[in-house]
């Protein structure tokens, strides 16, 4: 949650401002005593329906943003207030203290969620939101409610803990992004001046992964259709009139199979009209991104990818338009059988737009190309839905995207990677045309957290990751006299190699801790990774699935250095660097050790060997005579390899 402070101090330093500085300290320490706070207003706020796309969850919708303005009032945000739109309510506040010169960001959010029927596959109740395996689960629980909660605890940090902010912070949520933001371009033309700021930064964002920042680049737009097809003035018998009569389903489903060629494209005259094309460094973009293509398909339950040929998968999800049926129906759908000819059909339509498409220019391409189509004993009815989203695309150097980048990198370790996503954010290009100002995205949701479908989570390791990041390294919630020993002794600690404590693990194998877990915990720790998974990946998913909770442990951003130097991508072996790492984790776990090694002093090496401190401390070897004992007895042969 910090990780929103310490961007507006990144973009406060941008701009020659003060920043947090020792502050971030307090807000940290003010993080950790209200953790269990913030987990709470997250449950509390997902319990709560704003599903804006049914009408009979409208009171919901405005409960919802009534209980974010009094969060911020609360909080200590001034002038909190509901600004009303044609289609939902919105959330406004600001605290506009800085120093003189101190730009002003805005936070945009959104607290309505998509619709989530009770029942299977739901394992529980989507409103009524349950803490398991170490994520909260709900409906809206990530996506954005998660967002939402994670920045206003960190804003809550810095006012209360810190007793400041070190930019001009206005907040702005609303209630209608899942459905398209219809009312959202009018409502930011009549208070623009309203939400004038210099930066926007969106919690509806999500990170490549646990271990891996990222900066979102761009979005796909989007338009939506419906198709009738109607062929009777009411349905009739099948068997008095089947088979002499038009049926609607049946030329509903010619409809829906026409809409694409054998090469996978988009049938609709005009579609392409203004696409894109793809550049050199969108290529280098996607060939730097982790993707692998098989661990998908079994995330989805999937058998192959498809779509338009002479693309890859991610250049079809980030950068080439679809249009996709999302509905169907019509005739009789309930239990058993009723033999009718069904006189109406009806389909929905998402299209998915990239850059310098046009949705009002793809909308009437669609309805053009419906009204032209002939089908015998049919007629075709033409309908626009509400959601309507421009394509968003932004440079990569904006100030924002560059604070952004630095916490990113400082927090994780490595450099975040630029990429796209497939979905859409009408908010984005709507600010962006009616304030002048692009959008960063900073939330830290994953894209195995099953936002709008079943049993959507937020990992709680997630939410509270800013609250571990300050500006400073730390192992957190050790002992002081541990985190004595580490500063003082931090050049013993450098000379320990990693070949001795491969073989001192491997030692302790035969102690009776490591009895207590079983033989094949053990085998996929050892081997680091599941094929296509880097290290910390694979194992930290492989651990959460089997039911480790793994909340407070976070060596991934840490040592993710040393991690991705040590394996061997898509394979099944890894070498001992890797292994102990994760076999320390489980340990601290089982003992319930709390450690956190994040930020960034002294480098990447330096904060390595911390980890590597704490790592022995879960063994037992909790003395300096432990310590320099093994130093004295290390040598300089490589990495022990261990295969799967």
């Amino acid at each position: 949650m910090l990780l929103q402070c310490l961007l507006l101090a990144a973009v406060a330093v941008s701009h020659a401002t003060s920043t947090l500085g020792d502050e971030a300290d307090v807000a940290l320490s003010y993080l950790r005593k209200h953790k269990a706070e913030t987990e709470k207003a997250l449950l509390e706020i997902v319990a709560i329906p704003s599903v804006s796309a049914l009408p009979e969850h409208a009171q919901d919708v405005r409960r919802a943003a009534e209980w974010v303005r009094a969060r911020l009032a609360v909080i200590g945000f001034e002038d909190a207030r509901v600004l009303e739109s044609a289609a939902a309510p919105a959330v406004y506040a600001q605290w506009l203290h800085a120093p003189a010169g101190a730009p002003t960001l805005l936070l945009y959010a959104h607290a309505d969620v998509q619709p989530a029927a009770p029942g299977l596959p739901w394992r529980r109740h989507p409103f009524e939101p349950w803490v398991e395996v170490g994520a909260i689960f709900g409906r809206g629980a990530q996506d954005d409610k998660g967002g939402l909660i994670t920045a206003l605890a960190a804003l809550e940090a810095c006012l209360k803990g810190a007793g400041r902010l070190p930019v001009n912070v206005k907040v702005f949520v609303e209630g209608e992004e899942e459905i398209g933001s219809p009312g959202l371009a009018d409502l930011l033309r009549r208070h623009s001046a309203l939400l004038a700021a210099d930066f926007v930064i969106s919690t509806d964002s999500g990170q490549v992964s646990e271990a891996q920042g990222g900066i979102l680049l761009g979005l796909r737009g989007m338009a939506a259709f419906e198709v009738e097809a109607r062929t009777l003035a009411a349905d009739v018998h099948s068997g008095l009139y089947g088979g002499s009569v038009a049926n609607s389903l049946h030329a509903l489903a010619e409809f829906v199979a026409g809409l694409h060629l054998p090469n996978g494209s988009v049938a609709i005259p005009g579609f392409y009209d203004g696409v894109r094309p793809i550049t050199e460094q969108d290529k280098a973009d996607i060939a730097a991104f982790p993707y692998n293509a098989e661990d998908e398909l079994a995330q989805l339950g999937a058998t192959a990818h498809t779509g338009e040929e002479g693309f890859n998968t991610l250049e079809r999800q980030w950068l080439r338009p679809t249009c996709d049926v999302v509905g169907m129906w019509g005739g009789f759908t309930e239990e058993g059988i009723k033999t009718i000819v069904p006189a109406v059909g009806r389909a929905k339509f998402a299209c998915r737009l990239v850059s310098d498409q046009a949705p009002e220019a793809v909308l009437q391409a669609a309805q053009r190309y419906v009204e032209g189509l002939r089908m015998p004993g049919v007629t075709l009815v033409f309908q626009r839905l509400s959601f309507f989203a421009v394509p968003y695309d932004m440079p990569r150097d904006t100030p924002a995207n560059k604070a952004a980048a630095k916490v990113l990198e400082d927090v994780l370790g490595t450099k975040p990677l630029y990429f796209r996503m497939g979905g859409s954010i009408p908010a984005a290009a709507a600010m962006r045309e009616a304030l002048g100002i692009y959008t960063t995205g900073f939330g830290f949701g994953l894209p195995t957290d099953g936002i709008h479908g079943p049993n959507e989570r937020y990992l709680l390791s997630q939410m509270h990751m800013g609250s571990r990041a300050c500006s400073n390294t730390r192992l957190e919630e050790l002992p002081v006299e541990v985190l004595q020993q580490v500063s003082e002794h931090l050049p013993s600690l450098q000379a320990v190699k990693l070949p001795v404590v491969s073989r001192r693990f491997k030692a302790a194998l035969t102690q009776p801790f490591w009895t207590t877990i079983d033989s094949d915990l053990m085998s996929k720790l050892w081997r680091g990774m599941q094929p296509g998974h880097n290290a910390s990946c694979g194992a930290m998913s492989w651990l959460r699935s089997q039911g480790a909770v793994i909340e407070s442990v976070d060596f991934v951003g840490a040592w993710r250095y040393g991690v991705r130097q040590a394996s061997e991508y898509g394979g099944q072996t890894c070498r001992a660097s890797s292994a102990w790492r994760w076999s320390a984790t489980v340990m601290a776990q089982h003992r319930r050790s709390a450690l956190s090694v994040v930020g960034n002093v002294g480098g990447p090496g330096q904060r390595i060997w911390k980890v590597f401190w704490a790592a022995l401390l879960t063994m037992g070897l909790t003395s300096i005579d432990d310590l320099n004992e093994l130093s004295s007895t290390s040598d300089d042969s490589g990495d022990d390899e261990i295969a799967g």
